[in-house]
């Protein structure tokens, strides 16, 4: 994200550069470009936010190559208003002028999970992370993690919010969480009001706008965002420990993000998929 603002600066081109996703502003054209053979539910529920937010009048124009399974997706878009559809050199472009929403887009998935001793639920909708369940490398975090009392604690990258539900709900902490997606941290701080926990979510890129230090950052990191992004968010956690403070992230077992981490780098666990780390810089 902080790439898409610099360029535009760069090229003196005036746009602004929206956190996560999810349209929040009315606008007359869009264009999404999934990745190839990106989840169907993923897309309904990206292009259904799109209908909504441009609404009746709206154009929505869907581009891929044919290889990439761009002609799943389409049929949604039929049935939210008339469409035409151009192929050329392998590429695909279907445009829909917005007629109405699609029944059945949008929908909310809710289902309860259990780590830690303690049993929570969650309202999360595809698009999220792990939408549907608690994840392994998210359970294989908690299981990790060990908080004093009245320490800070961040649950950075947050998704709908699991790390920091549960470490409100088993050590009467009030987590602060963070996800550069505004959705994301829409159904955080939703999932700490649904179980009645004490604590906050904030829409940020990286630390923008985080004003406080931690005594522990957690996290399940965005690994497939690319070694730059782990880099730069690995790098500005560490800034925002307090003295004597540590992160703690899980990743995939053949990755290597200790080389992110400086400082007592230690391996806490390692289970047949995953590695929990921590760092003390």
């Amino acid at each position: 994200m902080p790439h898409h603002r610099k360029n535009l600066e760069l090229n003196g081109v005036g746009a602004e550069v929206q956190n996560g996703f999810h349209a929040e502003k009315e606008f007359d054209t869009a264009v999404y470009a999934p990745p190839a053979y990106e989840s169907i539910d993923v897309v309904r529920d990206r292009l259904s936010s799109l209908v909504s937010a441009g609404g009746a009048g709206s154009e929505i124009v869907l581009c891929g190559s044919k290889k990439s399974g761009i002609n799943r997706y389409s049929q949604f878009l039929s049935s939210c208003g008339d469409t035409e559809s151009f192929s050329r050199s392998g590429n695909v472009v279907v445009k829909c002028e917005v007629e109405s929403e699609a029944e059945g887009t949008g929908v909310d998935r809710s289902f309860s999970a259990s780590a830690r001793g303690q049993t929570l639920e969650f309202r999360t909708r595809p698009g999220l992370f792990s939408y549907g369940e608690l994840d392994a490398g998210t359970r294989t975090l908690l299981e990790e993690l060990t908080v004093e009392p009245g320490e800070e604690v961040l649950d950075l990258g947050c998704g709908y919010g699991a790390v920091g539900c549960f470490l409100s709900s088993d050590t009467c902490v009030s987590a602060t969480m963070s996800d550069d997606d505004c959705l994301a941290a829409s159904y955080a701080s939703e999932n700490l009001g649904l179980n009645g926990l004490s604590g906050q979510a904030l829409v940020s890129d990286a630390f923008h706008g985080i004003d406080q230090s931690f005594d522990l950052i957690a996290s399940n990191p965005p690994t497939h965002a690319g070694d730059g992004v782990l880099r730069d968010m690995l790098t500005e956690a560490e800034k925002q420990l307090r003295e004597g403070g540590r992160i703690v992230i899980v990743h995939r077992k053949e990755l290597d993000l200790s080389r992110f981490l400086s400082g007592s780098v230690s391996l806490r666990q390692e289970t047949e998929g995953f590695k929990v780390v921590e760092a003390k810089p």
